[in-house]
């Protein structure tokens, strides 16, 4: 609200000076036109104090050894958080090494113990075909014998396995 009527006045002082600026001739004022133009010129150089007082309040003076020195402590700063963000990554840099170094090495071991290789499911079908007699497990028109049961749910699953693997 203060600031609305200065704002107001000052306006108004302003007014008062254009007009009298405005005169091309020399004018005689009368007592209260003169007063009036006074009154307005302080008005407005005693605003412009309180505006100058104001930035003021925000203005930071530095000498130059002043200056150099938050310089100096700003580019140190920043060194530091550079250096920190390099150590960081060369944490993580680290603990990736080392992560690859531990899958390499337990990975083989892992699948030694999880999988069954092709190799060993092509052998075991084999062992059991080996086993019988070798007549093929689907006869045309000839009727199944017991043993060929027998086979094909044994190698059924070995099948089963392989074609997973593909």
């Amino acid at each position: 609200m203060n600031n609305k009527i200065s704002d107001e006045k000052v306006a108004n002082d302003i007014k008062i000076l254009k007009k009298f600026c405005e005169y091309e001739e020399v004018v005689v004022l009368t007592d209260n036109a003169l007063e009036e133009v006074q009154d307005a010129l302080q008005n407005i150089l005693s605003e412009l104090e309180q505006m100058l007082k104001e930035r003021e309040k925000y203005t930071i003076r530095l000498t130059d050894e002043e200056y150099g020195r938050v310089i100096d402590i700003a580019q140190k700063d920043i060194a530091e958080q550079k250096d920190k963000r390099i150590q960081e990554l060369e944490a993580k840099l680290l603990d990736m090494i080392q992560g690859t170094e531990i899958i390499n090495k337990e990975t083989p071991e892992y699948v030694k113990e999880n999988y069954i290789p092709k190799q060993v499911i092509k052998d075991k079908i084999e062992k059991i075909i080996g086993e019988t007699t070798p007549t093929p497990i689907l006869k045309p028109k000839i009727e199944w014998q017991p043993w060929d049961y027998e086979r094909v749910y044994k190698i059924q699953p070995l099948f089963e396995l392989l074609e997973g693997e593909k």
